[in-house]
């Protein structure tokens, strides 16, 4: 009666994961760094780097230190993830595990409100991960040269839509 239609479990997940709304499957899953000691240290180089680069351009330090404040407050996203690319870092990232709620029922495991609060707080969603990876290897893909970067953050820094 439930395939009447000729619609299998995985021709309605596929049917689902097609839509314009995205797999609700991938929608809650969280990820975290597989090694976050080595990542942040590569992150932070990446930060010191922008910023140096940043506070070396003339133009950018004879401006007002408000005005120089507004510009990276707008767009130290960008300039970081530019600097990501520049310098090649790449980061491996595992699925975190959460036991489900159906799991802690059958299992009779205690659980509270403060918990399952903590527990969906942690790690970062993995679209918004493969969103990141994907923008980053289409830039590696496009083998653009140091002064081509200099020349995207400088666009990215004064960028007057900001």
């Amino acid at each position: 009666m439930l395939n009447s239609g000729g619609t299998t479990k995985t021709n309605l997940h596929q049917h689902i994961c097609n839509s314009d709304r995205g797999c609700p499957c991938d929608r809650n899953r969280k990820v975290l760094l597989k090694n976050p000691d080595v990542t942040c240290k590569k992150a932070s180089d990446v930060l010191l780097k922008t910023v140096t680069f940043i506070r070396n351009l003339p133009s950018f330090y004879q401006l007002l230190q408000e005005d120089q404040v507004l510009l990276v407050r707008q767009c130290w996203t960008p300039l970081f993830v530019l600097g990501l690319a520049q310098e090649q870092v790449a980061f491996e990232w595992e699925e975190l595990s959460m036991p489900s709620l159906l799991k802690q029922i059958l299992l009779n495991q205690p659980s509270n409100a403060g918990d399952i609060t903590l527990a969906s707080d942690a790690g970062v969603p993995f679209k918004e991960v493969q969103r990141l990876q994907t923008f980053l290897h289409k830039l590696w893909n496009l083998d653009i040269c140091t002064k081509e970067y200099a020349y995207l953050k400088g666009m990215v820094l004064f960028n007057p839509s900001k």
